[in-house]
């Protein structure tokens, strides 16, 4: 009876590593990786993703800073108060929540750089106008 027994749990165990096994072996060569989801993404999608990449990442240090500020509290944690997430917001409020602020910053910053870039295109192309006056030989007469 002892034998019997003995070899019922070695089944059990390999009939239960073999699932485990062939589990950890499907989700090894059938997940996708992270370069692979973006490239099967629609163009569309893939300039979505790009856009919002960055207010997802403003998003997390938004949270981390909060979750460090209430860690430095002397107040214990039920006393801190929840922490909203910066996209949350309530349905009676209007839309001028942190996340359009952060989006219309976005866009500003991005018109600034391009504001700037033309200003320095602008700059130098006037430089280059005032050497070809300077080098022009009509200025002797």
């Amino acid at each position: 009876m002892q034998r019997s027994v003995l070899m019922r749990w070695m089944k059990v165990y390999a009939y239960g590593g073999a699932v485990i096994a062939t589990g950890v072996l499907l989700f090894k060569y059938t997940t996708p990786t992270d370069q692979q989801l973006l490239d099967s993404f629609s163009p569309e999608n893939r300039a979505l993703y790009e856009k919002n990449k960055k207010l997802r990442h403003l998003e997390q240090q938004e949270l981390i800073d909060m979750a460090r500020t209430s860690t430095q509290r002397n107040d214990p944690i039920w006393k801190t108060g929840a922490i909203p997430s910066p996209l949350e917001r309530n349905r009676n409020e209007p839309l001028n929540n942190d996340v359009f602020n952060i989006q219309a910053r976005l866009e500003t910053e991005n018109q600034q750089k391009i504001i700037k870039n033309a200003k320095d295109e602008l700059q130098q192309i006037r430089k280059l106008e005032e050497q070809k006056n300077n080098n022009s030989w009509w200025k002797f007469w």
